[in-house]
């Protein structure tokens, strides 16, 4: 289940764990401070009651919203329900004019940028050597997207 997360304390929490922080963060960033409201919000990803994944959505263009979503390590089972669930919700929620969410995965991260392949997001390009993962290491990023037709009939 999906649903809206108000709470900025709740994030920071969450996306500070270093479960979550090592997916979220490039190597010499400092804490990840959210924001809610504006052009940025998150969701909270719910099994059985309990709160085990949030995503980010921020608004690029009057078209496009960005999304990355964290799960933790211990319901990395669900992480492909849980995308799926984003695209859900996106289709039902989201204002008509948003038609298209996308995400940029370092390719480092093989098994996220298959998970999204597998809850039906597309590949749409490289960002060369974009995600800085250590002092002498940077990946390049793979552009995920999906629009909000192939959401509502995948």
């Amino acid at each position: 289940m999906i649903e809206p997360e108000r709470s900025e304390e709740y994030v920071r929490e969450f996306m500070n764990k270093p479960e979550i922080y090592r997916y979220a963060a490039e190597y010499g960033a400092g804490p990840i401070e959210p924001a809610i409201g504006g052009r940025e919000f998150w969701l909270s990803y719910i099994v059985d009651g309990a709160k085990v994944g949030l995503a980010s959505l921020h608004v690029v263009t009057g078209a496009m919203l960005q999304c990355h979503p964290y799960i933790l390590r211990d319901h990395k089972e669900h992480y492909v329900s849980m995308i799926k669930s984003i695209f859900k919700w996106f289709a039902g929620n989201m204002p008509p004019y948003a038609v298209k969410l996308n995400a940029l995965i370092p390719t480092i991260f093989k098994a996220t940028i298959d998970s999204v392949i597998e809850a039906g997001g597309k590949v749409e390009g490289i960002d060369r050597q974009s995600f800085r993962y250590s002092e002498t290491r940077v990946f390049d990023r793979v552009l995920m997207g999906i629009t909000r037709e192939e959401m509502e009939n995948g």
